[in-house]
């Protein structure tokens, strides 16, 4: 349809009157040779119908007597009849008495033709008829005939369609040629003279009106059109003459403008830089601050001697570097006021790994996050959860060697995300509550759980399975 509202109007024109006739006469076609191939295939059933009853009549003394070589016999004679395929006697407990079969028909399964009635199969058709004596039924007689004549016929009537489908669709488009200026002039005079007044800007000139029809209005109207641009164009050249002067003086008031806020411009982004270079030195400070503190937790604990107290002054360093590659990704990040909490948790996991010496041939950790940006407000309660429950599974899961898997995953899932740290180690704990822990891991892990006001939760199955739902709100201005 595209190309077609590409051509011109005389071959829109000859080509609607040549397709309309085209498909007139298609269709008349159509209908013709579909009715033939109807009465055709009607006129066989009723004429194989006749012969059957009549053979079937004289068929029946042979069945009475035993005489399938008479049955034979009269069977032979649907020969003369090029459209009989082949014929059957079949006796009333359904063995074949008698059948004639040219040599072309393929034998095939009689038992489907025991019930009488006509049988349509592609290109044949069936018709099975019942033998009597009196009032006895003694047998059944099929006779299968051909449609090779109907469609013999049916090839000449589309070749005679189809001549004369040329000759009206050449006589269409000769009379199309010959009537289609009727109405394409006018329309192609009204085309010249648009494009001249568009080419030149002479809206004086008119069309010229060549018939009373619908046209011909549209060609009063277009001239109706053109005098009241005609005197609009003058009426615009005198207000044009006036805006010109009036733009000419906001011209100038503007670059005055531009010049004062391209200076005013100059000012903010260099501002911008200094406060963004300030917000990355200020992370940068508290991430090396963070890092002292580590380092002073660790001092402390290579001077002392109680176990219990060291392990806390290692569990609280561990805490401190998580808290410090929050702050130190925020200054690495072009977006000061953003990070990806992705990387962040594959990092702090990694250094979770070394930390605690994990065996990497026994124990594997896989890391599952989908790219989500969130604030620091966000960032450092969020990672600090990650932190304790994959600290406690790296040391509390395997124990003595166990081999197996500790999993983090941080997915969306609807209006929530959902952080789970999950393991396939000896599970937790049945006598220790994890809503009302007494260790400082867990309760830390609930504190901040409780501050992002969501949702923690053990969930059932082998090994030890955490999940930490916050609502997407936190994460919506951030998410890709």
């Amino acid at each position: 349809m595209r190309g077609f509202q590409s051509f011109s109007i005389r071959q829109k024109l000859r080509a609607v009157i040549v397709l309309t006739s085209a498909a007139a006469l298609l269709l008349a076609c159509v209908s013709f040779m579909g009715y033939a191939l109807v009465t055709a295939r009607s006129q066989l059933v009723r004429e194989l119908q006749s012969m059957a009853d009549i053979v079937g009549l004289n068929s029946a003394a042979a069945i009475v007597f035993m005489d399938p070589e008479s049955a034979r016999e009269t069977l032979s004679a649907l020969g003369a009849d090029s459209r009989v395929q082949g014929a059957w006697v079949i006796e009333s407990d359904g063995e074949l008495f008698a059948e004639y079969r040219r040599k072309t028909t393929e034998p095939r399964p009689l038992d489907q033709y025991l019930t009488p009635g006509v049988y349509r199969e592609r290109d044949i058709v069936v018709v099975s008829r019942p033998i009597l004596t009196g009032d006895e039924l003694v047998g059944v007689i099929v006779v299968s005939a051909g449609l090779v004549d109907a469609y013999r016929s049916l090839r000449q009537y589309g070749v005679i369609a189809g001549w004369v489908l040329l000759v009206s669709l050449t006589v269409a488009f000769a009379l199309s040629t010959r009537l289609e200026g009727l109405i394409s002039r006018p329309l192609l005079h009204l085309t010249e003279t648009a494009a001249k007044i568009s080419s030149h800007g002479d809206y004086s000139a008119r069309a010229e009106r060549g018939s009373d029809d619908e046209i011909g209005q549209l060609i009063d109207s277009f001239n109706e059109m053109l005098g009241e641009i005609e005197e609009r164009d003058v009426v615009l050249q005198e207000v044009n003459e006036r805006l010109e002067d009036r733009v000419q003086e906001r011209t100038e008031e503007l670059e005055r403008e531009v010049q004062i806020r391209a200076g005013t411009e100059s000012e903010l982004r260099a501002s911008l830089e200094e406060k963004d270079v300030l917000l990355k030195e200020i992370h940068h400070r508290v991430k090396n601050n963070l890092q002292v503190i580590s380092s002073l937790l660790n001092l402390q604990a290579t001077h002392m001697d109680n176990e219990q107290a060291k392990k806390a002054l290692t569990t609280s360093q561990d805490r401190l570097r998580s808290i410090a590659l929050v702050h130190e990704m925020f200054y690495q990040s072009e977006d000061l006021a953003r990070i990806d909490l992705a990387p962040y948790l594959r990092s702090t996991t990694s250094y979770l790994l070394s930390a605690y010496g994990v065996d990497l041939e026994k124990v594997q950790v896989e890391v599952d996050c989908s790219p989500m940006n969130v604030v620091i407000d966000t960032a450092i309660p969020l990672g600090l959860i990650a932190h304790e429950l994959t600290s406690n599974a790296l040391k509390y899961a395997f124990p003595e060697g166990r081999r197996g898997v500790v999993r983090v995953e941080l997915q969306k899932r609807g209006d929530s995300v959902e952080l789970r740290v999950a393991d396939d180690g000896v599970g937790f704990p049945d006598h220790v509550r994890w809503d009302r822990p007494s260790s400082l891991g867990l309760q830390l892990v609930n504190s901040l759980t409780q501050q992002l006001r969501g949702k923690i939760e053990l969930k059932p199955g082998e090994g030890t399975c955490f999940s930490v739902r916050i609502h997407a709100g936190l994460f919506k201005a951030g998410d890709r």
